[in-house]
């Protein structure tokens, strides 16, 4: 290979890595524009939460169970245990009527089916 194309290979390659550097500067500087402009934003936001959350909406706030005596925390989450055994209870019996009522149309007696599955 001759010594010019050398000579023209790495002229390439500095063109490319050059331009290359330049196409991350500039990508890299709209991006710190747009964060810029997403941080006012956030800050906008979170003051204007901040805000409503100062003033009191008449009701108040429960206290943070681990601030609680043991026995009302315990209280609580016995309340909330027998709740969700409600509503698994609920659930197993709507299952249960549901496949009992299935059961019951799939039994009819048809001139096809003479009184029971097949």
């Amino acid at each position: 290979m001759p010594g010019w194309i050398w000579i023209v290979l790495v002229a390439f390659m500095l063109v490319i890595l050059i331009a290359g550097g330049v196409y991350v500067f500039l990508k890299g500087l709209h991006a710190y524009r747009g964060l810029g402009g997403l941080g006012a934003r956030v800050q906008k936001d979170l003051s204007a939460m901040n805000i409503g959350s100062d003033q009191s909406d008449g009701e108040e706030r429960a206290a943070p169970a681990v601030t609680e005596p043991l026995s009302q925390t315990s209280r609580r989450y016995e309340d909330a245990h027998l709740q969700r055994l409600e509503y698994k209870r609920r659930r197993r019996n709507r299952h249960t009527q549901t496949w009992a009522r299935w059961e019951r149309f799939n039994t009819v007696n048809t001139p096809n089916n003479e009184g029971g599955n097949r």
